[in-house]
């Protein structure tokens, strides 16, 4: 069993729990969010593996000053959590409340009963899997859940364009799906994400999906209670902070956004465009030249940004962003791409102007021949035969 963290990491993980900003904070990560949510009357289950100990402490230390009845019954009930720092944290504040001359009830732990966490003959909650976005704008997101003999996999097929695919579950072993989970992270580039992120990636691409009016998938119904009910609230990515006045541009190296292009049928009008421009019979000093080029760059981008195309270019900012936050050492990178997605925001005249949207258009203009290297023409028809990522049940 784990021991009590030293007071001090406890006493900073408290502040940040607390602040009245969470952008005022320096750590976003999702312990801290479910310890936040937690604080405001919460009942989401602990992030199983991503709940380090001190920050159980610090959720149960704020409780202990509190001294409240709301925070007595609070602590009683994350003492009778599944998770085994959470239960002996707040089995520890009660039995120190008690110390205080507060009436409070300390749960009895059941012989046999088992908790969450390291160690013998226990087990943790999986967590759950997003991959990156193939070329054409779908990934994977896998949650599981323990059963009988082993766990139910519950794989979801995202379109950033069209919502939620398909919704599959099958069986397997604890051990078959972490190995699974790798060789498809290895294959396709992604992270593993807190189980509650998981879940609520498949209901918000579910309710995309009916947005468009489009039917959802066979089975839906029955699979989607399994895996539990959507929490509601934004997406995971915008607890990041922005980064205003940040160089932006750079992120378009990245290996995440490799396939963000331009659909075919719009490169193709581009294209001619520019061909007629560079054709004209008019004689053209090389300064008109690249006016002219300017201004289709110009029209181009705000024909490309309509709205329809702002959100799904913004959820795939905020996505990768996702991916990017759940590590430390990738956590600025996750805040510029948050900060991308918000420029964004706004009419079709209002993105085509800012640096980072227009520049998906300008670097085609550019370097015309990057845009052939890359499988833009596939268009992104979730109907298509094409199963871009290769996504496969275990």
């Amino acid at each position: 069993m784990s021991k009590r963290p030293p007071q001090r990491d406890i006493e900073r993980l408290r502040g940040l729990i607390t602040a009245d900003d969470p952008r005022d904070a320096d750590d976003t990560s999702a312990d801290i969010h479910w310890a936040r949510q937690t604080l405001d009357g919460g009942e989401h289950p602990p992030p199983g593996d991503a709940l380090r100990p001190e920050v159980a402490y610090a959720l149960v230390e704020e409780l202990i000053q509190r001294q409240t009845p709301q925070a007595a019954q609070m602590l009683g009930r994350l003492a009778r959590s599944t998770h085994r720092d959470v239960a002996k944290a707040a089995r520890t504040g009660l039995h120190r409340l008690r110390s205080h001359k507060v009436e409070v009830e300390v749960p009895v732990k059941s012989q046999g009963e088992q908790h969450e966490g390291t160690g013998t003959n226990t087990q943790q909650a999986l967590p759950g899997m997003a991959t990156i976005y193939d070329s054409r704008w779908e990934r994977l997101v896998w949650l599981a859940d323990d059963a009988p003999r082993g766990v139910r996999v519950f794989q979801g097929r995202l379109s950033a364009t069209f919502g939620l695919l398909e919704l599959n579950a099958t069986s397997t072993t604890r051990k078959e799906y972490r190995t699974r989970t790798r060789q498809i992270l290895d294959e396709l580039g992604g992270e593993m994400v807190p189980p509650q992120d998981a879940r609520w990636l498949v209901h918000d691409a579910a309710q995309r999906c009916s947005a468009r009016g489009r039917s959802l998938p066979r089975g839906y119904a029955l699979t989607s209670q399994r895996i539990g009910a959507a929490t509601g609230g934004d997406h995971p990515a915008l607890r990041l902070e922005l980064l205003p006045g940040a160089d932006l541009i750079p992120l378009y190296d990245l290996p995440e956004l490799k396939y963000w292009y331009p659909d075919g049928d719009f490169l193709r009008r581009l294209a001619h465009q520019l061909e007629e421009a560079g054709t004209s019979q008019i004689v053209l000093s090389d300064a008109q030249r690249a006016q002219r080029r300017a201004d289709i760059v110009d029209r181009s981008v705000e024909e490309f940004f309509d709205a329809v195309r702002c959100q799904t270019c913004r959820l795939l900012l905020l996505d990768t962003a996702h991916l990017f936050m759940v590590k430390e050492e990738t956590r600025e990178r996750a805040r510029l791409l948050r900060t991308a997605a918000d420029q964004l925001l706004g009419t079709p005249r209002e993105v085509a102007l800012r640096p980072f949207p227009r520049h998906l258009v300008e670097r085609i203009v550019q370097r015309p021949a990057d845009a052939h290297d890359h499988p833009h023409e596939h268009p992104h028809d979730p109907d298509s035969s094409h199963q871009g990522g290769g996504l496969i049940l275990p």
